[in-house]
C-alpha cells in the first residue's frame, strides 16, 4: 500500500502560486491548495477528494469505520460528504506562475480544465 501511495500524485494543486495561500484553502491532509474539494456534512471540514478517498481506503484496509481525519467523527462515504464547488471556484481563481519558468502568470483555471 505505501508503495502505491508514493507513486500516486498528491491530492492538491502542486503549482507555484504568486501569493501565499491561506490555511482555509489548504487540504489538512496534503497541505496543498484544495483540488476537487469535498466538504464533510457532519463536521464541516474540507479535503481534497483524492486525499479523503485515500484516507478512507487506509481505514477500510485496516478494518476500521470511516472517520474524519481531523476529529474522528464517523462518516458515511455516500451520505456525509459532498463536492464543494464554491471552494473549487475560489481556489481556481488564485494566480499561479508559469510551470516552465517564463514570466507568465494567470489564474489556475486558465491552466487546467475544471475537474470533478
Amino acid at each position: 500500500m505505501a508503495e502505491v501511495e508514493r507513486s500516486c500524485p498528491l491530492g492538491g494543486y502542486d503549482e507555484e502560486f504568486v501569493e501565499d495561500i491561506e490555511d482555509d484553502w489548504l487540504c489538512p491532509i496534503c497541505h496543498l491548495p484544495l483540488k476537487v474539494s469535498v466538504l464533510t456534512e457532519i463536521c464541516g471540514h474540507r479535503f481534497c477528494k483524492l486525499c479523503l478517498e485515500r484516507h478512507f481506503m487506509r481505514q477500510e484496509a485496516d478494518g476500521q469505520e470511516l472517520t474524519c481525519p481531523l476529529d474522528q467523527n464517523v462518516l458515511t462515504r455516500d451520505k456525509d460528504m459532498f463536492v464543494d464547488k464554491a471552494t473549487e471556484r475560489k481556489v481556481r481563481s488564485f494566480v499561479i506562475k508559469c510551470p516552465r519558468g517564463c514570466q507568465w502568470t494567470g489564474e489556475l483555471r486558465s491552466k487546467e480544465p475544471l475537474i470533478g
